[in-house]
């Protein structure tokens, strides 16, 4: 079949995962003896028989990567059956051969009885459909830790995200308590030269304090007597290193304490935008990406199943095939569907997680993004 060429041609050895979009179910069925198109006797094809092939992807650990040990692999199956010689043929190509092992293990003289013995045209046909179900279930069996895997990397990454404080204050604004504009720091002398026959009526012409800049002494005004330098206000003057201007300081603050004026946060130094950057929305955008890749590869999988199942039934129901295949096969057939329909089932169950994943990957990126404005 030439539709197999397609299917092997997305093994190749990439950096990047591609073709994960590239799969599908052939078949050609010759059970009539007026439709038998080609014949090879040279390798038993009486050209009276089935040709399928199709493609399953699974994920498989992959130590070799540090960063992400688990990557998505091809599987493509070409499968012939020949009714008038009872001959099969079968050409698998995966990656590894854990497949080959498990194949072996079922159809060889140490596995079921009526797997092994191709005597009959039944048994060589029951044989068929269990390795048909050793490729699906190889196919089924990682989806469910890769996801956690997935879920584990989302939750390690944007976990903080639900409870990182991430106010941003309107502006950056600079507190100084020697500011030009600031009542708090001149109250000392605004209030008073503003207003000198106040200081005149309580008996003093200048402003009563002391310090460093100034050993004035007050005089008497009104005959009213001057109180002892002991018993006058101690007020501390300061000089500003960038305005050169004195003044002095109000109570309860030193000159030790406006060595760096308080200023308050401004908006790149919140919590929440110290713990994260633009590398973790990457990531987050990285993982999101996986996801997607691997609900698409379910859902080919799924496909690809899913019209396995239909062909044997179609072929379970089809007059043409030999009367005895359809009346002693008809159990195996019906299990054989019944099983199919189990991994068909896993596989929704699975895509069902994938699905919740990917709306909370969308919810948690537009949280990063906002804390890295």
């Amino acid at each position: 079949m030439l539709e197999f060429l397609d299917l092997i041609f997305t093994f190749s050895y990439l950096e990047h995962a591609q073709g994960l979009n590239h799969s599908g179910f052939r078949q050609r069925t010759s059970l009539h003896r007026s439709r038998v198109t080609l014949q090879i006797p040279e390798l038993g094809w009486s050209g009276f028989g089935m040709q399928l092939c199709y493609s399953l992807k699974s994920v498989e650990q992959s130590p070799s990567q540090k960063h992400w040990p688990w990557s998505v692999r091809h599987c493509a199956v070409y499968h012939s059956f020949d009714v008038e010689h009872i001959r099969t043929s079968w050409v698998i190509v995966k990656g590894d051969r854990e497949t080959e092992r498990r194949i072996q293990s079922v159809t060889s003289n140490g596995g079921a009885h009526e797997l092994s013995v191709y005597d009959t045209i039944v048994n060589a046909f029951s044989s068929v459909m269990e390795i048909h179900l050793v490729l699906c279930d190889s196919a089924m069996e990682n989806w469910r830790w890769y996801i956690s895997f997935l879920e584990g990397k989302l939750q390690e990454l944007t976990r903080a995200t639900k409870s990182t404080a991430a106010d941003i204050p309107l502006s950056p604004v600079t507190e100084s308590p020697l500011s030009p504009l600031s009542k708090t720091a001149t109250f000392g002398m605004s209030s008073q030269s503003q207003n000198p026959k106040k200081h005149q009526s309580q008996g003093y012409d200048k402003v009563p304090f002391t310090g460093t800049g100034s050993n004035s002494i007050s005089k008497p005004v009104n005959g009213i007597p001057t109180p002892p330098r002991e018993q006058r206000p101690q007020l501390t003057l300061y000089t500003s290193p960038k305005t050169g201007r004195t003044q002095p300081l109000p109570p309860g603050i030193t000159a030790e304490s406006l060595v760096s004026p308080k200023t308050r946060p401004v908006p790149n130094e919140i919590h929440g935008q110290k713990q994260f950057n633009f590398s973790d929305l990457q990531y987050t955008q990285h993982v999101e990406e996986k996801t997607s890749e691997i609900l698409l590869a379910m859902d080919l999988n799924h496909q690809v199943v899913s019209q396995l199942g239909e062909y044997y039934q179609y072929i379970i129901e089809n007059q043409d095939l030999p009367h005895n295949i359809r009346t002693e096969c008809l159990g195996r057939v019906k299990d054989f569907l019944h099983r199919l329909n189990g991994v068909k089932c896993n596989l929704r169950l699975q895509m069902s997680r994938v699905e919740a994943l990917l709306r909370l990957l969308a919810d948690r990126k537009s949280l990063v993004s906002t804390c890295i404005r």
